[in-house]
């Protein structure tokens, strides 16, 4: 309970739509509107939004283009990061300088 990989991360910085399944106080940290959460003990949810994404490209295009990928911006990163330098990578990919 707790750990959250990298791998969401990556996912976010390479312009995907990530597909999550862990901790959901993921949430704490990144924005539950920014990715999909699969939950194994219902999984249906998952897969109806995904379902609906991959047949509705206005709703896809939003989620990907408005969705900040942080629950709460630049607190996030106070919050959770403590490396300066990483800090300052991070703040630059969400607010889309790349890094």
């Amino acid at each position: 309970e707790g750990y959250i990989t990298e791998k969401l991360m990556t996912a976010f910085a390479s312009g995907c739509l990530p597909i999550y399944y862990g901790t959901y106080t993921v949430t704490d940290i990144f924005n539950p509107r920014a990715f999909i959460y699969y939950n194994i003990s219902n999984p249906d949810q998952a897969l109806e939004i995904i379902y609906y994404l991959e047949h509705n490209s206005t709703a896809y295009d939003e989620v990907m283009m408005n969705e900040p990928i942080l629950s709460n911006g630049n607190d996030t990163v106070l919050k959770y990061f403590s490396s300066e330098g990483l800090r300052s990578r991070i703040l630059k990919m969400v607010q889309g300088q790349g890094c």
